[in-house]
């Protein structure tokens, strides 16, 4: 993590939420090429229950790690 970041935040533990991204791009893959579910993005992202979850999950250990520092 650069040093502006963890200045900023003040934490050197985000590093822990890449998983997160790299979990939704995938199941995003995985849904437009095996499921066919091309089209809008949104759509897929609101109609994708796994996907909302990976999204709500991460925003919540970013907002524990940010705000809640360990």
């Amino acid at each position: 993590i650069s040093p502006e970041t963890v200045g900023k935040f003040q934490t050197e533990w985000l590093g822990l939420t890449i998983p997160f991204p790299l979990y939704g791009i995938f199941r995003y893959l995985y849904l437009v090429h095996q499921r066919e579910g091309g089209g809008s993005p949104a759509d897929l992202l609101l109609a994708d229950r796994p996907l909302l979850a990976c999204v709500a999950l991460w925003a919540l250990a970013v907002a524990l790690i940010i705000y809640r520092p360990l």
